[in-house]
């Protein structure tokens, strides 16, 4: 057993009514294992899993990654308000999924001059996953989108919870399949900082933000834990 004693003496000097301290030290042994303060690691969120339902509605579940400039931007436009909007499923399709889209700015602001973020979506549930995709966001911006990445066969399973930071909602929890993790694993070491999103039927739902080391489970933020559970349910049930 490691015992340290550190003895002070005080010693009244006669000249001035002064006092002085000194250490008496006790050598310890220099062998012994040093003496740590153990740390409380933090708690991992705790995730839950939904239950599978057959009655629920089914939806087509993608992940597209977001066009990106040379600096990996994320393509990102303001909606307009009272724009003379397409209305037409295969009018939209032509202008909304245009190939044009990955590239040229002039396409991506066509989108953005005729789609109407406060009213229906006519191409809800209908775009194809071979195409880029121009679509709104929660906060009435037009996101810009690659082809899909990932598609419903390439996801394993899904869990919600709380996210680490409470401020932050409901989180999402994504695990894909080996041919999902393969393509993760290709596709993020050249897209560091470019945005990923999730879609529902076409509908941005969420998004995160890609990192190099970006693995086999994939963490969407939510408004809080409800629309985390409705969003993992939606991806159980795809």
């Amino acid at each position: 057993m490691r015992v340290r004693v550190v003895l002070i003496i005080a010693v009244l000097a006669a000249v001035g009514g002064c006092s002085v301290g000194f250490e008496v030290r006790i050598p310890v042994d220099a062998g012994a294992a040093p003496v740590s303060t153990p740390t409380v690691p933090k708690a991992p969120a705790r995730q839950l899993t939904p239950t599978p339902d057959s009655l629920a509605p089914h939806h087509t579940v993608r992940m597209r990654l977001f066009v990106a400039d040379q600096f990996h931007s994320s393509v990102l436009i303001p909606a307009r308000v009272g724009v003379d909007a397409i209305r037409d499923a295969q009018a939209a399709k032509a202008v909304w999924q245009s190939p044009a889209l990955a590239t040229d700015k002039a396409a991506q602001q066509r989108a953005v001059d005729t789609m109407d973020c406060f009213h229906d979506n006519p191409l809800l549930g209908q775009d194809d996953p071979a195409l880029p995709l121009a679509t709104c966001t929660p906060d009435d911006s037009i996101a810009v989108l690659a082809p899909a990445l990932l598609t419903a066969d390439m996801i394993a399973g899904a869990t919600y919870g709380d996210s680490d930071d409470p401020a932050q909602g409901g989180t999402v929890w994504v695990q894909l399949n080996a041919s999902g993790r393969k393509a993760v694993a290709e596709m993020a070491p050249k897209n560091a900082d470019v945005l990923l999103a999730l879609l529902f039927d076409g509908k941005y739902m969420s998004s995160l933000t890609v990192t190099a080391k970006l693995a086999d489970t994939l963490a969407f933020r939510f408004a809080d834990t409800t629309a985390a559970e409705e969003a993992a349910s939606a991806i159980v049930n795809r």
